[in-house]
This record gives C-alpha cells, sequence and structure tokens, in this order.
C-alpha cells in the first residue's frame, strides 16, 4: 500500500512501524511522541514486504483490470449457483472485512418526543432483512443475488469507482467464514475471493446444476 490511507502500521522487530500519509493522520500522531525511523526500521519493512509477497500462496487468475468484463461475462455462470447454496448468509465475511461499510439508518425519538437521534448502524449486505424495503418487498431476496453482489462490489464496482478493488488480501473473510467446501480437490473458504474467481474459470459442464437457479433465502 502506497497511497489512500492515514495511516499505515506494519510490525517490525521492535514495535510498529507508523506511516503518515493524510494530514488527518498527522493529527492523530502529532502528539504521541513518537521516535523518528531509522534506516534500519525501514529495511526492515522492505525485508518483510518481501518475504511476505514470497510466501502468498494465492493470486488472483485474472488481473483486476478484466475482472469487470470477466465477471460480466460470467453473470449466469452455474458456479454461482453451487457457491451460493452452501453459503449461511451469516455477514461474517462482510463483518470481517475492512472495506466492508453497509450501514442502516435508524431513527430514534426520545421519551419526551422532541429529541430524536439518527443513527448509523453497521450492517451486511448478505443478511436477508438488509435488502428489505416497505411492505416486506425485498430486491435481493435469493441468496444467489446477495452472494453475487458481494462479489460483484469487492472485484467489479469498487475498481470502477474507486480505481481498486475491494479485496486487501487480508484473508478476513476466509478465517471467519463458516462454510469451507472441497473445490479442485482442497478444502478452501466459500468467502475467499480468489476461489470466486477461479471457480468462474472452470468449464460450465463442471458444474451439474438441476436446476436454472437459486430461491434458498
Amino acid at each position: 500500500l502506497y497511497s489512500n490511507y492515514d495511516l499505515l502500521l506494519t510490525e517490525i522487530a521492535d514495535g510498529y512501524l507508523v506511516e503518515v500519509g493524510s494530514s488527518e493522520g498527522e493529527e492523530v500522531v502529532k502528539d504521541l511522541g513518537l521516535s523518528k525511523a531509522t534506516q534500519s526500521d525501514l529495511n526492515d519493512k522492505a525485508l518483510r514486504l518481501e518475504r511476505a509477497r514470497a510466501n502468498s500462496r494465492k493470486k488472483l487468475p485474472i488481473t483486476p483490470n478484466k475482472l469487470h468484463k470477466f465477471l460480466r461475462d460470467n453473470f449466469d455462470h452455474p458456479a454461482w449457483v453451487r457457491n451460493a447454496d452452501v453459503c449461511f448468509s451469516c455477514g461474517n465475511c462482510t463483518f470481517a472485512c475492512p472495506t466492508c461499510y453497509c450501514a442502516d439508518i435508524r431513527d430514534e425519538v426520545r421519551p419526551s418526543r422532541n429529541v430524536g437521534v439518527r443513527r448509523a448502524e453497521w450492517d451486511s449486505c448478505q443478511i436477508l432483512e438488509f435488502s428489505e424495503v416497505a411492505l416486506g418487498a425485498n430486491f435481493r431476496r435469493p441468496r444467489i443475488d446477495r452472494f453475487k453482489h458481494r462479489a460483484l462490489h469487492k472485484l467489479s464496482w469498487m475498481k470502477q469507482q474507486y480505481g481498486l478493488t475491494g479485496c486487501v488480501g487480508c484473508g478476513r473473510c476466509v478465517r471467519w467464514c463458516p462454510s469451507w467446501p472441497e473445490r479442485r480437490g482442497q478444502i478452501t473458504s466459500l468467502a475467499d475471493p480468489v476461489e470466486i474467481v477461479a471457480d468462474l474459470m472452470e468449464p460450465r459442464e463442471k458444474f451439474k446444476i438441476e436446476r436454472p437457479g437459486s430461491t434458498i433465502v
């Protein structure tokens, strides 16, 4: 990460290397009395980054710039159905993700009835009730629609909107997802964006789906 942050913390041998990337970040650290980083600290970070890259076991099988077209062309791929059928719609992947920001707006009226509070509460687009509107209508009722929404938002729409994909490779969604189906001979997390893209690159005939789409909620 080289830009678009307020504070960037990297664990090094003697603590953390703190890098400031904005005026807001500068405001946070100005009174903390942090010591100036040494060249040894910077070298330690560089070494750890190289080690992390070398140990990275997974990479997207397609470049980010091609993801939007790829996902659009494979919007009806049967892999979506297979994956959505074993998703619990628990929302763990989104609650653990550092780039998810879905929220619900709630208005609360105090007993005096002349004072109210409007709250933005953290929510998840994977939960059935999130997309429910007036009179019980739900524009994303089928589980497959919610499963697709998360993947498309992370890998395609955020790239179009911000110039960066919404996946930072932290693995939190993988750690907290309770569904681990078998894929390509190994057990992997259902929430893993790399695995979702890899599934869509598989031949459609490989996925024997007896029905045209999933209606599981």
